[in-house]
């Protein structure tokens, strides 16, 4: 058994906080936190981080998330499915795509993150290589990890990492292909370009990783625009901006994030991608509520959206975009054709698989939804907080309180909808000092949103809730509140 103090440090740690954040947040030296790291792994016998996930949710009734003893609770096939879900396997060929490392000024660190991003993209039209999501390399990139131990994190076979050094008139890229088991270089190139090459340098990247793995992927065919013009080229940079701080989230980042798209739209106003982009935008608003006026965002994301695909019906980006709008209306049936498009032009990008999950289960079809998550947790297991939130949902839904409340104890983001949905499993399930401090952690959080309501009175809340659970049918909505008003919420 685990002791108080190393189960808090392995719950932090699964958490995604560092070393010196758990030091610093308990007090202690990170030698410290490293030897008891040590210890957890040798008591739990786990490997690596999504081990250790799965085995502190098979624990969790240690730690009070759980009804207590005399309270039954079912275990339900769906959360057993999503305790399977881990790293990719390793029968068939997977990379993870790092963040390139900018050589220069800090503030052009979103080069390296972009041009990676359009890499992995590329990437995607190979249907039979296996892709590691984007948050979940961004976020070893951030903790400095070598090759070998992303590729044991991520369960995946190759990793492609690089350095990017720019300035006004050149750009020098390295890229180098890693095999993740023993660590040796399988390839390598360095790049030196005109900023304008930018595009070509990628599709050059992406077609010599093709080409290394061609005894076991299909080639892919990749389209890439030739050059570009100086108002093309700032409207590209001005796009990953946008997407580096569509990244980092937040209310302050999501500002610059718009701030970027519409800027680029300015100088192409028939950009897919830059209308793809400032669409999610107005989606993140709302789906975060963060937005002073939730019906403009909202018309402004469905708006923007129809127009990306209006230009390039083959971009998933737009049809992702779209199912995300249609899911925040109530208009399930059209949003799971936009997901399932999405999905189809991009079946590598775990964005598009997490969203149709949703579109699956507002409409009803769960075992296909969890089957959705699974797959997505699998490309992106260090960024699991969409999917655990639905899967939250799904055992509430199903009535497996005991269950829904173990999901949603493992997130770290979505707090109002984390914070409520969790008040009310515990409350339903009779856990009342769970939901006590569920509640008033809400309560404490909602202070500062927007479209919260304040003395609006019993009407103005459900609109809330309406908001806070877009995806949910009527009779689950109701299901919902149930629990709510039992938490001791407003309803």
């Amino acid at each position: 058994m685990l002791s108080d103090r190393e189960f808090m440090i392995a719950e932090r740690y699964a958490e995604g906080e560092t070393h010196k954040e758990i030091a610093a947040n308990l007090h202690i030296a990170p030698s410290t936190v490293r030897n008891h790291l040590s210890a957890v792994y040798g008591k739990l016998d786990v490997r690596n981080k999504p081990e250790l996930i799965r085995e502190l949710s098979a624990r969790a009734s240690d730690i009070g998330i759980l009804p207590p003893p005399g309270v039954p609770a079912r275990t339900a096939p769906i959360f057993r499915n999503l305790d399977k879900a881990g790293p990719p396997s390793r029968t068939g060929p997977s990379i993870a795509v790092m963040p390139f490392v900018t050589i220069g000024p800090a503030e052009r660190d979103y080069v390296g993150h972009g041009v990676a991003a359009d890499i992995q993209h590329d990437l995607t039209r190979c249907p039979d290589l296996l892709i590691s999501g984007r948050s979940s390399c961004l976020a070893l990139s951030e903790r400095k990890s070598d090759a070998t131990l992303v590729a044991t994190t991520l369960g995946v076979q190759y990793v492609l990492q690089g350095t990017v050094r720019s300035d006004h008139d050149r750009i020098r890229l390295t890229a180098e292909l890693v095999d993740g088991l023993t660590g040796m270089v399988l390839w390598s190139e360095r790049y030196d370009r005109t900023p304008n090459d930018i595009l070509d340098i990628e599709a050059e990247v992406a077609n010599a990783i093709v080409a290394n793995l061609s005894l076991q992927i299909e080639n892919a065919q990749l389209e890439r625009g030739q050059h570009l013009g100086a108002d093309e080229l700032t409207a590209y940079d001005l796009r990953l901006r946008g997407n580096r701080y569509l990244d980092l989230g937040g209310r302050r980042n999501l500002d610059k994030a718009r701030d970027c798209f519409g800027r680029a739209l300015e100088l192409e106003p028939e950009s897919a991608a830059g209308l793809a982009g400032l669409s999610i935008c107005f989606g993140h608003e709302c789906h975060q509520l963060l937005t002073e006026d939730y019906a403009e965002s909202l018309k402004r994301h469905i708006e923007l959206a129809e127009q990306a695909i209006a230009v390039n019906e083959s971009d998933s980006r737009g049809h992702y975009a779209m199912s995300c709008a249609l899911i925040l209306s109530h208009q399930f049936e059209r949003a799971d054709r936009h997901a399932a498009r999405g999905l189809d032009l991009n079946p590598s990008e775990y964005h598009n698989i997490c969203t149709r999950g949703y579109t699956l289960m507002s409409l009803g079809r769960i075992e296909e939804s969890i089957a959705c998550f699974t797959d997505s947790l699998r490309r992106n297991p260090l960024a699991p907080n969409s999917c655990l939130l639905a899967v939250g949902l799904i055992e509430y839904l199903e009535a497996n309180y005991g269950q829904s409340a173990s999901a949603l104890s493992r997130m770290t983001g979505y707090q109002l909808q984390r914070t409520s949905a969790l008040a009310a499993a515990c409350a339903q399930v009779g856990y009342q000092d769970a939901a006590h401090k569920a509640t008033r952690e809400f309560m404490r959080l909602s202070q500062d949103v927007p479209v919260c309501p304040k003395g609006k009175g019993a009407l103005g809340w459900r609109e809330f809730w309406r908001l806070a659970y877009p995806g949910l049918r009527d009779d689950d909505f109701e299901h919902m509140l149930d629990g709510i008003g039992k938490a001791a919420l407003p309803v």
